[in-house]
């Protein structure tokens, strides 16, 4: 038990916890505000709002069925990576698109929405050990949690004060800055423990 708690303090279960606490915050504050935003502040009208909410569910169900397939072919860290600069690229991109392409824009913003979640749950599940995995997945779950609280009033915040639809894609945003701050610091923990480990080896 004390060991399994102990894994709790490693930087790396940490760095971890954080990066899913970005993943999570972009994922909901998304879901949260993108029909309004669409709605009020690019005059989408609702059935093509209504439209992209479907289309970006349906992204997300695809990016869950296909993402096993992307780390077997790179790997955890790799299809993390490339998904949370997807988000980044394709929530911004709503900025300027047009409707009919935005809806596509919607299908492939939910599958990188997604994408993300498997990898980094198996990534701190390898991080923790097995004796430690269902602790570590615990307490991952309950810190990232708060940022599906805090996301919707940290940019409903932003939309009030700036009523500017970009200001609040980036205010969703900061959750996948955080996320990728704390891959690329978690990136370079792993490698230099290997590298430690192929020495202590040779």
């Amino acid at each position: 038990m004390r060991r399994s708690v102990s894994v709790l303090f490693k930087r790396e279960i940490f760095l971890a916890t954080l990066l899913r606490f970005g993943e999570l915050w972009a994922t909901w504050g998304t879901t949260t505000w993108i029909f309004y935003l669409l709605v009020i502040y690019r005059g989408f009208p609702t059935y093509v709002s209504t439209i992209f909410l479907g289309l970006f569910g349906l992204g997300q169900l695809i990016g869950i069925i296909s993402v096993e397939k992307a780390v077997n072919k790179l790997n955890d860290m790799k299809v993390i990576l490339i998904s949370l600069l997807a988000f980044i690229i394709f929530s911004l991109t709503l900025t300027f698109l047009p409707e009919n392409i935005a809806l596509v824009d919607a299908a492939l913003l939910g599958v990188f929405s997604f994408a993300y979640r498997p990898p980094t749950d198996s990534l701190i599940m390898k991080i923790a050990g097995s004796s430690s995995a269902a602790t570590s997945i615990g307490y991952a779950n309950s810190i990232s949690q708060l940022g599906t609280m805090i996301v919707p009033t940290f940019v409903g915040s932003i939309l009030f004060l700036t009523k500017s639809f970009l200001a609040s894609i980036i205010g969703v945003n900061v959750g996948c800055v955080l996320g990728l701050v704390a891959l690329l610091a978690l990136q370079k923990l792993v490698r230099n423990a290997y590298n430690v480990q192929k020495d202590k080896e040779t």
